[in-house]
């Protein structure tokens, strides 16, 4: 038995950087971040933290969900149940990463403006310029929550070259933005299946969930707004169910930085 659990963790009261590690005693704390920034729909809750954690035994497993429901200082909580990618696809498409950074070829053009819409979700703009514009600067890990839709949906005035399938759509999304992230110096820290959501604060139906990881906000700004991704998120839009899909910015702890 093997389960692997991303926990989102709200504390009422004091807390520091060792709480986590007393809720997750019997299990492997794999990942963990805090003051994450919720970029695309609302909780309803201030997160403090967000631990990814393995447990190896049922019983343990068990006891941390009984834990997490009777003990009111970290209500609300969200857990999610996922199956990780192994780490040898994982190191496949770091080594990706890793080779496209060092391509003199690729180059990262920017799009004329941040406050495009094309650019922006309008609707969570507010919520892109908090954390653009932050204090904080450094590595950030941007935890995206997907949801596909069973078939591709195109606008009706979209000319290109339609996609068959949800998964072609979202690798051609894939195959203009991927060049850029490995060349801004991104890895991905965790990618897996989304198989159960045990616990949630409102209505989730996630497919898969990844953590890519960029060495500063100023770096993910590039991503953001390079031409290319721009170009290629007309396939994105049609792959993803952007009304069930959700993203966070989150503060990675070195300590499980991998």
């Amino acid at each position: 038995m093997n389960k692997t659990i991303c926990v989102f963790l709200h504390y009422e009261g004091p807390w520091s950087t060792n709480t986590k590690e007393e809720i997750f005693k019997e299990g492997e704390i794999t990942w963990a971040g805090y003051k994450p920034i919720q970029l695309s729909h609302d909780d309803g809750v201030e997160w403090d933290e967000i631990v990814i954690v393995n447990y190896s035994d049922e019983h343990a497993y068990n006891d941390v969900l009984e834990y997490l429901a009777a003990d009111n200082k970290t209500d609300p909580y969200q857990v999610i149940l996922i199956d990780p990618a192994p780490p040898e696809e994982l190191e496949m498409r770091n080594a990706m990463l890793r080779k496209a950074r060092d391509d003199p070829n690729i180059k990262v053009d920017y799009t004329p403006a941040l406050d495009e819409d094309k650019v922006y979700p309008t609707s969570d703009r507010t919520r892109w310029e908090k954390l653009f514009n932050g204090d904080y600067q450094e590595d950030i890990v941007m935890l995206n929550c997907l949801k596909f839709f069973d078939s591709p949906r195109y606008p009706d005035d979209y000319k290109g070259k339609r996609k068959k399938t949800v998964e072609a759509a979202y690798a051609a999304y894939n195959i203009n933005t991927f060049p850029t992230i490995g060349k801004i110096g991104a890895q991905i820290d965790i990618i897996g299946k989304v198989l159960e959501i045990v616990v949630s604060v409102r209505d989730l139906n996630y497919d898969v969930i990844a953590f890519p990881h960029y060495p500063s906000i100023p770096a993910f700004r590039q991503v953001f707004t390079a031409t290319t991704r721009i170009e290629g998120k007309v396939h994105q839009l049609a792959a993803l169910d952007g009304e069930h899909s959700g993203g966070y910015a989150i503060r990675p702890y070195k300590k499980y930085c991998f």
